[in-house]
């Protein structure tokens, strides 16, 4: 088998940042699916099983960002935050999301995620284990809710979920009226021992703490 380096968050950000070469969501205040170059590509393949990366772009604005993910277990919300972070971000960035195994315990996931704009940002790393019945093939399936260029909306965006099954059947892609309405269509995911939904909102910056 062939395992997948695992680096810490800020390495894997350097290395993005280094090799980027200014993608970004054409229009102000959207936000898209990262069209990556070939190199980009190449480093997230090595250092992750599945890696998830959106462009946004604010214009000149700076706006309060959020990203956090949801974790299910068999059809069960069980975690509304399992991770979130808040930064403030100026003009145009990246979202990323990478999930890798551990190569410690079998049932753990190694959890990247990070948000940057052009005057910084912030990312961490979590571990998160998997419940259920130990399978000898682990089967995953995953999606891209946001792929063309999308207005921000007020409030929360879903991004996209990773799901996974330790029971060695075969999976299929969740529905796109899952997406729509998620609590309504739990059924969808009731065999499947984590499904990751990873979400983000952009809100105005918040001033009242700060000095005249």
């Amino acid at each position: 088998m062939n395992k997948k380096q695992i680096i810490p968050l800020i390495g894997l950000i350097s290395l993005m940042g280094a090799c980027s070469n200014g993608n970004e969501a054409a229009s102000p205040n959207t936000i898209a699916e990262a069209e990556l170059t070939e190199r980009e590509e190449y480093m997230l393949f090595a250092t992750s099983d599945q890696s998830f990366v959106y462009d946004f772009n604010l214009g000149n604005d700076s706006k309060e960002a959020s990203i956090w993910i949801e974790k299910y277990e068999f059809g069960e919300l069980v975690e509304s935050h399992l991770s979130r972070m808040w930064t403030d971000v100026e003009g145009s960035g990246f979202i990323l999301f990478t999930f890798s195994d551990t190569h410690i315990n079998p049932r753990e996931k190694a959890i990247n995620m990070g948000v940057y704009g052009e005057s910084g940002g912030g990312g961490g790393t979590s571990i998160d284990e998997i419940i259920g019945e130990e399978a000898d093939t682990e089967m995953t399936t995953w999606a891209s809710v946001v792929t063309d260029e999308t207005d921000i909306p007020e409030g929360e965006i879903l991004l996209g979920s990773y799901s996974i099954s330790m029971e060695g059947n075969s999976m299929q892609s969740l529905s796109p009226e899952f997406y729509e309405d998620i609590e309504g269509n739990l059924e969808e995911i009731e065999d499947y021992a984590a499904v990751y939904i990873f979400k983000a909102e952009f809100n105005e910056v918040d001033d009242s703490n700060q000095d005249d």
